[in-house]
């Protein structure tokens, strides 16, 4: 009975929390101060791809035929700082991560940026996500030394994942020198220990888990099919994610080399006049259409990722209540109680 009463309380204010946010979010008029502001209060995690290079060709991601092996293109340096200095001029101290649909650990120049965004975002937190296959005892020191604040390592087992696990952790453990500790029978909450950083495992076996259809680029693989997406979706509000060429993205979940996400391409930080509180003003319609209620389109038709806890279920923003909630102020109240404390940056909304 708890648990379904739990279910039934995150539900009510996931429903509360969105028809409680500041109406600003949906106007693509904002000033720049207004999306600064905005940008300051809702945006819990920045997503950078550092570069185009990856070693695999995965199946269950759009590199599977798409080339991201016979070239590296790295993201400008120039590009790079642009960010950093607009994430540290409002004192960005969310979420920090290197991750999209390169390995970043393929590229040396990786130590260097994550030192670098470490030293103008202090209060940020830091995260590399990494396929674990670039991972040394000399990596795992390097990252140390840039002050990294954790490392979350994705593994994938090919074929039998009962098999194939205990061989994929223990290759890792001694690439590492780090020790396993394990948090459950069922590869749950791994820990590789010896470490300053927080070193996290996952254990992906996408033959047996949901996958993404990626923007509905692998609609077939992910068996999502003729699965239309109604519940609404946080990412704009939450998250932002900017490809290695520059190009402001939906969402991570698309990508601005895949034929068909055109679309969804925001902006372009290579403009010398658009900042990334440009690209956040410039999300405001795609918000608007994505916690509204009914079937969503384009990228988002087939989507079924539920980040941040999923949003509320089978409902949305609607006018009237959406209206008294902010007449009320209501919106920063529930933009708290949605946060984690800074101890734990794995998770960020209630779930």
């Amino acid at each position: 009975m708890s648990l379904l009463k739990n279910y039934y309380i995150r539900t009510f204010l996931r429903f509360i929390a969105t028809n409680a946010l500041p109406e600003e979010l949906f106007k693509p008029d904002i000033d720049f101060k207004c999306s600064q502001r905005l940008f300051k209060s809702y945006v819990k995690l920045f997503e950078v791809e550092h570069h185009s290079y990856c070693n695999r060709t995965c199946w269950f991601c759009p590199n599977s035929s798409i080339d991201r092996r016979s070239q590296n293109i790295r993201m400008e340096k120039e590009l790079l700082l642009k960010m950093l200095n607009e994430l540290a001029g409002i004192d960005y101290d969310q979420s920090f991560i290197w991750c999209g649909y390169g390995e970043p650990l393929a590229d040396e120049t990786i130590f260097e940026d994550v030192r670098l965004a470490k030293h103008l975002l202090p209060n940020a937190y830091h995260k590399l996500f990494s396929n674990g296959d670039y991972l040394t005892t000399q990596a795992i020191q390097r990252l140390e030394g840039t002050g990294l604040d954790q490392l979350r390592v994705s593994l994938y087992p090919e074929s039998n994942g009962d098999l194939e696990t205990p061989k994929l952790l223990k290759g890792l453990s001694e690439r590492t020198g780090l020790r396993i500790a394990y948090h459950s029978k069922k590869y749950k909450g791994l820990q590789l220990i010896g470490s300053r950083m927080l070193v996290v495992v996952e254990i992906k076996d996408f033959r047996r888990a949901p996958m993404s259809s990626r923007g509905g680029y692998l609609t077939k693989e992910s068996g999502h099919g003729s699965y239309v997406r109604t519940l609404p979706c946080f990412f704009p509000i939450l998250h932002m994610s900017v490809a290695y060429d520059g190009k402001c993205m939906l969402c991570c979940q698309v990508r601005p080399d895949v034929p068909g996400h055109q679309s969804a391409i925001i902006g372009d930080l290579n403009n010398k006049d658009y900042s990334i509180f440009h690209y956040y003003r410039d999300l405001a319609l795609a918000r608007k259409v994505l916690v509204s209620p009914g079937a969503k389109t384009g990228v988002c038709t087939s989507c079924s990722i539920n980040p941040f806890g999923g949003g509320p279920y089978n409902t949305g923003r609607i006018q009237n209540l959406s209206k008294i909630l902010n007449v009320l102020h209501t919106g920063e109240l529930m933009n708290k109680l949605w946060l984690f404390p800074r101890r734990d940056r794995q998770r960020y909304i209630l779930s």
